[in-house]
């Protein structure tokens, strides 16, 4: 007392006041959480109270107990044996307090009991010991601490590194060595003791007649092994609650339930459900928040996937995020000007050369969807910034299928289909379609000729094809798996092989081919402290296409045959006075394409002291492409000039990536404490050779390019290194609070010297709620988990070429044609504008979120908002000619914003013992906008952005409908200035512009997908389906009405189109000009959202005891149809690809199969 005055006495507030103070705060900010959920819960409070209502004749104990718990929370603890001599009851109370109850239930039966906490222990009375066993006991026992030890592993034996033993309610605890082993002292003899892992089930230990017991849901007491306290055995389960998956994020894994990041999975059993073309379909509408959108319907055409939006003000910048195959980043390097046909912002993947009608090679077509363990998407700051400069667009980790311990198994499945065009469109006839192009010409006050009107003059009235048929036709798809797997000792393994092939729709004898091996091999010591693991792909591709493009298809009905009857092009047909209209030229232009890529990983870990590791891996990516385009005489018509052409692309590229690092994990206070730090090294490189040659003798000469008159090489190489060095602090405090912190340093030799280097980091916390006692009293029982997370971090952004700081040279014209030599010696210009002071590009991003899981986590909710903030913008600035260059890169100071909401459901419903239902239910809602751009108007880009509006808006005219007495589209004149500006020298949204109206066909207004999986016995039904509202173009506005095209107009639109003065019409008249001024108004675009059924499957198992008969341990048959269709108001052929130029539908393949394992 006397020490507690002083304090007082030297001007301190004293001591019981400042705990006094410290209290109230805290029960005031407890209370103030308790009422918010308590409203949200009131529902449930009835059913925690601590009354019981029950009503039964010669009811056992054990059925009492139960129900007991059902209605207050509480449980029992007890063994068989102490029930052995007790009796049945019989009673009937309503509303009893709990204390009274328990009093009447023991009334006459040999029990005791005690309470504490929630925890109601059942012990024999004394007088139910047989005599003999009992002992008067005078002195008082102390009974001391004790000292436990095991190893906890798996099903399968396989020790779980890093699990957790804890003692309930203290700061004791232990993390589980690399051999699964621990040791945990002066434990009391009452505790209750805690033992989970990442992945598994948790139990709970207590300690009864010197063993280990384990406790189950029911208070059943079970003893853990042969008895005893030390090296015992510790088996867990594999969780089968959602939220105990296992996701795997950099350099580690956790589960949903204590992740703190935002990241979304995909299981290999559902990508094997249905057989898809490539590995980005089975990721469509399964993630919310991430975008999947083809360039066409071709197998290994290159796709885009979008994480969160897009955060750049360049359109046609690359978006796509950072691919990690098995610890290995994928994304190649980029030096596409030697390539072709290329579509803005789609990677063209290992093809960085040549011409190729598809844009380049799906990134991701050598990986097999059958040998995929999962896919995890990494989306908020957390997650992304363990990978630093290359997360700026998030990561996708691929992880490959792994050996389980075990005998031998060989797997071996083979499928079968068709692939059709999802839909046809209905095309005028061929007297519908010669009457709008005779109207067409007299609109336009033009006499059809030969030269301008052959459909008319020259080819048979009476003719009707639909060209759709002749391109679109039925193809078939094959697809072959063999995988051997299995353990021996300590080293488990897994080998697989695998071929497909698929026709291609639009093209003549096109063909997509793939094939590939893969090898995964896992190593423990004895001992369990060095861990190896091994993995491999190989993997090949085969693509050939032709360059007829889809417009063939709106040919006119009359128009003549492709071929003679000799096979041979039906150029005759075809020709006007001075050339010829020959439109199947690309049936003869082969692009064949082949490409073969090579992966390996090798890992070691070893622990140097219990609790700390250290890692180092290293991985290896090599691919090489070599494609070619040929353009014969026989493509061309005799009656003209013509030149034979060949173009041939070869590029080779490797990665490599070294990373090493240390990690210590230990049980600090009331959790667990784990610290990694871990440093990076990547290195790529990537050569491109382009040639072409002109002239060739004959078409059989054309593969070789010395064959040719005129020949012409070009070379680029790109090279590029970055490090980084991250550091990590995870604490987990009693799985209930968890801080996560990551800081990393990376440098890139795509910048200058002085600015290679940048920091970044992240900070991330979660609370599970449903983890705290004082909730855990008015919290429903219905709901199991109830989680808040927020994070907050930087990445950073080096999207841009390499060594583009340095002045490069050349000795080609920007034709691309050689200069003349200057005396002897070669002129050269310099090729790009030098900026040494560009640095790297930052994104801040902050996110919050919510996870409900409902009855025993059956049910569980997602709710996600992020604010995503990207400045200090990386992209080409446009630059006035005269200096020599359209542009030069450099930072902008601008700042684009995304916003977003992402929500998702998932369930797991076992309706009886032979039928369950899974589901997953996701949408995301995504906004951008340009927060700050200082003097746009200023700038280049004042004709093309507005501060506060959408970055993909589009600014149009309105349009105001079709002129009665000329039949051409008209539009708002807002400046008053008697003068349509289609583009428009004022600032947009200025009262003088003529570009009112703001379009967004890039951006949906939500989007999301449905997954179903039923299982009844060993029946499986699985579907899917994906939504996106969205504008696109009305399909008949897309071209001009009247020129030689065929086109669709619906039914109900035809006798809407302007036929004569006076008329009150919605579409233009009838014309042969090509211009078509509705394209660039609002006019032009309505909805084309679309719902997709993606996939639907049906697959039977025969049974076991079959199988057995014939030595069999896996036998499955199933039909299954991929690309179902759409519902849509759409009207052209593919809402989603809305047919470009080269893009064909895509495919609807329908397929059936069968899996044996032997």
């Amino acid at each position: 007392m006397m020490q507690f005055m002083q304090k007082s006495l030297h001007g301190y507030r004293p001591a019981w006041r400042r705990r006094r103070y410290l209290t109230k705060t805290l029960m005031v900010m407890k209370l103030t959480i308790v009422l918010l959920i308590a409203f949200v819960f009131h529902a449930g409070a009835k059913g925690l109270a601590q009354n019981v209502t029950y009503s039964g004749n010669n009811v056992p104990l054990e059925t009492v107990f139960t129900e007991v718990e059902k209605q207050t929370g509480y449980f029992f603890l007890y063994t068989k044996q102490t029930l052995l001599n007790t009796q049945p009851v019989s009673f009937s109370v309503k509303e009893m307090p709990l204390p009274d109850f328990l009093k009447k239930i023991f009334e006459h039966q040999p029990l005791t009991y005690t309470i504490a906490s929630k925890t109601i222990t059942i012990t024999p009375t004394l007088e139910a010991i047989p005599e003999k066993l009992q002992v008067t006991v005078k002195i008082p026992v102390i009974i001391p601490p004790v000292t436990i030890s095991g190893r906890i592993a798996d099903m399968n034996g396989a020790a779980l590194s890093g699990a957790s033993v804890t003692v309930k309610g203290t700061s004791k605890g232990v993390s589980a060595g690399t051999d699964g082993r621990f040791i945990l002292s002066n434990i009391p003899d009452d505790a209750l003791i805690v033992v989970s892992a990442i992945g598994y089930q948790t139990i709970h230990v207590r300690i009864l007649n010197n063993s280990l017991n384990r406790v189950g849901e029911n208070g059943k007491a079970e003893v853990i092994g042969n008895g005893g306290l030390t090296d015992q055995l510790i088996l867990l389960k594999r969780g089968t609650s959602q939220l105990d998956e296992t996701v795997v994020i950099a350099y580690g894994s956790t589960t949903r339930r204590m992740a703190t990041g935002s990241i979304g999975t995909i299981k290999g059993e559902d990508i094997s459900r249905t057989p898809v073309a490539n590995l980005q379909e089975a990721m469509q509408g399964r993630i919310p928040g991430v975008n999947v959108i083809f360039n066409n319907g071709k197998p290994n055409s290159p796709v885009k996937i979008q994480i969160r939006g897009r955060n750049s003000l360049n359109p046609n910048s690359y978006t796509d995020p950072l691919y990690v195959l098995d610890g290995i980043p994928l994304n190649p390097l980029s030096h596409q000007e030697t390539m072709g046909y290329l579509t803005p912002g789609y990677t063209s993947g290992p093809m960085q050369a040549g011409l190729n009608y598809n844009g380049g090679e799906n990134l991701l077509a050598f990986v097999n969807p059958k040998d995929v363990e999962s896919i995890d998407f990494l989306k908020d700051a957390d997650a992304t910034a363990l990978y630093g400069a290359r997360a700026a667009n998030g990561v996708i980790l691929i992880t490959t299928k792994r050996g389980k311990p075990g005998p031998t198994r060989v797997d071996v499945d083979a499928n079968f289909g068709i692939v059709t065009p999802t839909r046809k469109i209905k095309l005028m006839g061929t007297a519908d379609y010669l009457a709008v192009r005779r109207e067409a010409f007299k609109n336009d006050g033009i006499t059809p000729t030969l030269d301008n009107a052959i459909d008319l003059v020259k080819w048979d009235p009476n003719r009707q094809v639909d060209w759709q048929d002749f391109l679109l036709g039925t193809g078939k798809s094959q697809t072959y798996n063999l995988n051997v797997s299995g353990g021996v000792g300590h080293t488990n393994y897994r080998f697989s092989a695998n071929y497909t092939e698929t026709d291609q729709l639009l093209n003549f004898s096109g063909k997509s081919k793939g094939g590939g091996l893969s090898a995964n091999i896992t190593h423990r010591s004895t001992n369990q402290k060095l861990q190896l693991a091994f993995n491999s792909i190989l993997g090949l591709t085969d693509n050939t296409t032709y360059g007829v493009g889809t417009d063939a298809i709106f040919l006119p009905p009359n128009a003549p045959d492709a071929f003679t009857k000799e096979g041979n092009a039906n150029f005759s047909e075809w020709r006007t006075t001075f050339t010829t209209v020959y439109p199947f030229a690309g049936l003869f232009l082969s692009n064949p394409s082949q490409t073969a890529t090579f992966t390996s990983n090798l890992s070691a870990s070893y622990e140097l002291l219990r609790g700390l590791s250290v890692s180092m891996s290293g991985g290896h990516i090599f691919y090489d492409n070599d494609n070619s385009s040929f353009r014969p005489l026989a493509s061309q018509d005799p009656a003209f000039t013509r030149i034979s052409m060949a173009y041939f692309g070869k590029t080779t590229g490797k990665t490599i990536n070294i990373n090493g690092g240390l990690r210590y994990k230990r049980y600090v206070g009331k959790g667990t404490m784990d610290i990694g730090l871990t440093a990076e090294y990547v290195k790529q490189t990537s050569k491109a050779v382009a040639s072409y040659g002109l002239g060739y003798p004959n078409d059989n000469m054309m593969k070789n390019i010395n064959n040719a008159m005129i020949r012409n090489v070009g070379l680029s190489f790109a090279e590029a290194r970055s490090i980084g060095l991250l550091a990590s602090l995870r604490y987990d405090y009693e799985n209930k609070y968890i801080l996560n912190v990551n800081l990393r340093r990376d440098g890139s030799s795509k910048f200058a010297p002085g600015r290679q280097f940048g920091n970044f980091g992240s900070v991330s916390g979660s609370w599970i709620l449903s983890n705290e006692k004082w909730l855990d009293r008015i919290l429903p029982k219905w709901v199991s988990s109830l989680k808040m997370l927020t994070t907050y971090g930087t990445t950073g952004s080096s999207s841009t070429g390499d060594y583009e700081y340095l002045s490069r040279w050349t000795i080609l014209a920007g034709n691309g044609e050689r200069f003349p030599d200057y005396e002897n010696l070669p002129a050269m210009r310099i090729n790009q504008p030098v900026n040494q002071q560009y640095q790297w590009e930052s994104t801040s991003q902050v996110n919050y979120g919510a996870e409900l899981a409902l009855l025993k986590d059956a049910l569980v909710l997602n709710v996600t908002h992020y604010r995503k903030l990207s400045g200090n913008q990386l992209l080409e600035i446009p630059t006035p000619e005269y200096t020599g260059f359209i542009s030069a890169l450099g930072n902008l100071d601008a700042l684009v914003l995304n916003t977003g909401w992402e929500f998702s459901l998932s369930g797991r419903i076992s309706v009886s013992k032979d039928l369950s239902i899974g589901f997953s239910l996701n949408m995301d809602i995504q906004r951008n906008k340009l927060k700050e751009y200082p003097n746009l108007e200023e700038s280049p880009y004042a004709q093309t952005y507005v501060v506060g509006r959408s970055i993909s808006n589009q600014y149009l005219l309105h349009y105001t409908g079709i002129d009665p007495f000329s039949g051409n589209p008209t539009f708002e004149d807002r400046s008053k200035d008697g003068y349509i500006a289609q583009y428009d020298r004022y600032p947009l949204l200025d009262s003088r512009s003529d570009l009112s109206v703001v379009i967004n066909t890039d951006d949906a207004k939500y989007q999301g997908g449905l997954q179903l999986v039923v299982n009844w016995k060993d029946l499986q039904f699985s579907t899917g389906m994906t939504f996106r509202n969205q504008i696109g173009a009305i399909p008949y506005l897309s071209g001009v009405m009247g020129e030689m095209k065929n086109f669709y107009l619906p039914d109900s639109e035809k006798n809407k189109v302007w036929r004569k003065p006076g008329d009150i019409a919605s579409y233009p008249r009838f014309t042969t000009n090509p211009v078509n001024e509705i394209t660039r108004s609002d006019g032009y675009y309505a909805n084309a959202s679309y719902i997709k059924f993606n996939q639907l499957s049906v697959s039977y198992s025969f049974p076991y005891r079959w199988l057995n008969k014939v030595h069999l341990k896996d036998c499955r048959i199933k039909f299954a149809v991929n690309n179902l269709g759409y519902i849509t108001p759409y009207k052209g052929l593919d809402p989603e690809t809305q047919m470009s130029l080269y893009a064909g539908p895509v495919q609807r393949q329908f397929s059936t199969g069968i899996g044996i394992g032997l």
